[in-house]
């Protein structure tokens, strides 16, 4: 069994950025949530750039 999982950074703000070096951004939220098995792929965060708050994420 691979011990690679497939990922995707989506911009949360709603305004559609690319995420070219996820290290600039910080994760708001995940899909599959938080505590919930992984049973797809990919896994998807949403993300804001590290001096952006989450609290401003678009809802889902």
């Amino acid at each position: 069994m691979s011990s690679e999982i497939d990922m995707i950074f989506e911009d949360a703000s709603g305004r559609d950025r690319p995420v070219d070096d996820p290290a600039e951004w910080k994760i708001c939220n995940s899909k599959p949530d938080p505590n919930q098995q992984i049973t797809h792929f990919p896994v998807v965060f949403g993300v804001v750039r590290v001096s952006e708050s989450c609290e401003d994420t678009v809802p889902e």
